[in-house]
């Protein structure tokens, strides 16, 4: 391999880039979460401890749920290089959130030590682990870059069932082959805009979940928004053709999207690996709904913002609005009934449960 040292770089970068930031990110803030949560029992003011104060228990809940998330990320990508697979994309998005939640934590845990986290000495836990947050941020792909190119730049391409094989057929000329993968295509947008529409009205309840405890929504709400990410990404390129990766806050909000399915999925999964202790369900709501929250508005931020406003203000009433219109007026329908019915007869219970 003499003369091939940029070969092997790049073909090692996936791995090595999934591997060594992630986990130390993450090892650095269950470190952090540990020693500040210790700190705040500790530490007591105005008569009590700090850590039992509302506004020292949202940074500290931030802490602990994002140590549960990273954990849970950067241990599913280590289990996929383990199995021989170079994830290209999945490394891109565990660096970026691992290291940017991995900042974020030790902001907090700075945040609330106060002036103990400031001031240098042998005591002091945080100080330097503050100061080198900015390189994990900064190598192996700085995280704006990471962001706005490489996730969705990469993902929209390789993890695409037909437009990396429609490329390959375009440029051997091969006009048979080209063919049929264009009518899979079509095909396959046609479905994803029925199953988006279809999982939007619904709100997921129609969708299969592997379990019906206490995280079956979150398959379901994780269900409907791949629908609408894949039906977001194939209209995307439709509309905007070879100029999508130059369009950079697009492609950054719908690679936000496709990151926080990912780490949704990564803490679905650690907790079904890990025997779905009840103990452990705080931090799953925490994770899962952060993640569902952040992935709703970057598709919400991508629709405000999308450059052809026809095809905007449909995928809008599409995905979010018509589904809303719907189920209020299903509830205005439905509360009247509630209300006169007295539960005089037995089915009449479940009119109590409906919810948007």
């Amino acid at each position: 391999m003499a003369g091939q040292g940029w070969r092997m770089l790049v073909e090692c970068l996936s791995v090595g880039r999934g591997i060594t930031l992630p986990s130390n990110s993450t090892g650095g803030v269950k470190s952090v979460a540990l020693a500040t949560g210790a700190y705040a029992h500790i530490r007591r003011q105005f008569k009590i401890s700090i850590g039992k104060m509302e506004g020292i228990e949202e940074p500290l809940a931030r802490i602990a749920g994002n140590a549960y998330v990273m954990d849970a990320a950067a241990s599913l990508i280590t289990y996929g290089i383990m199995l021989g697979e170079k994830p290209a994309v999945l490394s891109a998005i565990v660096k970026y959130h691992c290291t940017h939640r991995g900042q974020q934590s030790i902001i907090d845990a700075m945040d609330i030590t106060g002036g103990k986290g400031i001031m240098l000495g042998e005591s002091n836990f945080l100080a330097r682990a503050y100061q080198g947050a900015p390189i994990a941020i900064t190598v192996e792909g700085a995280n704006i870059l990471t962001r706005s190119m490489m996730i969705f730049g990469q993902g929209a391409i390789r993890c695409h069932p037909y437009v990396l094989e429609e490329m390959a057929a375009a440029q051997n000329n091969d006009v048979n082959a080209f063919d049929k993968l264009l009518f899979k295509h079509i095909g396959h947008v046609g479905s994803n805009t029925v199953r988006s529409f279809w999982l939007g009205l619904t709100r997921g309840l129609t969708s299969h979940t592997p379990t019906g405890d206490a995280t079956k929504r979150y398959y379901q709400h994780l269900n409907r928004l791949s629908a609408n990410l894949a039906l977001l990404s194939d209209v995307s390129m439709a509309v905007l053709g070879g100029s999508l990766k130059r369009r950079e806050r697009i492609s950054a909000r719908l690679g936000d999207v496709l990151s926080q399915l990912y780490l949704a999925s990564a803490v679905l999964k650690r907790y079904d690996d890990e025997g779905r202790h009840e103990a452990d369900l705080p931090l799953v709501h925490w994770g899962v709904q952060d993640a569902l929250y952040r992935a709703e508005q970057a598709m919400d931020d991508l629709l405000q913002n999308f450059p052809n406003r026809v095809v905007a203000g449909l995928l809008t009433a599409m995905i979010f609005r018509l589904a809303v219109i719907i189920w209020r007026r299903l509830i205005s329908w439905i509360t009247p009934l509630r209300r006169s019915c007295r539960c005089q007869t037995p089915h009449v219970h479940v009119l109590g449960a409906v919810s948007i």
